[in-house]
């Protein structure tokens, strides 16, 4: 898993903007978000199986 940083796309918060990241596996996105939450989505994710991550596709749909 690689977290990407997205240079034209950008995450409104509470209080600032920042850019937004997304995680690859196996060349396709699984998560988006802030950096901190593609990393913690990465460390949460160590470990599962292929399939378990890859089924999260079909849940952001």
């Amino acid at each position: 898993m690689k977290v990407v940083k997205i240079p034209t796309e950008s995450i409104q918060l509470k209080d600032k903007v920042v850019p937004k990241h997304v995680v690859v596996f196996q060349d396709k996105v699984v998560h988006t978000g802030t950096e901190a939450q593609c990393n913690r989505f990465v460390f949460y994710m160590e470990g599962a199986s292929d399939e378990m991550i890859l089924s999260r596709l079909d849940l952001s749909k």
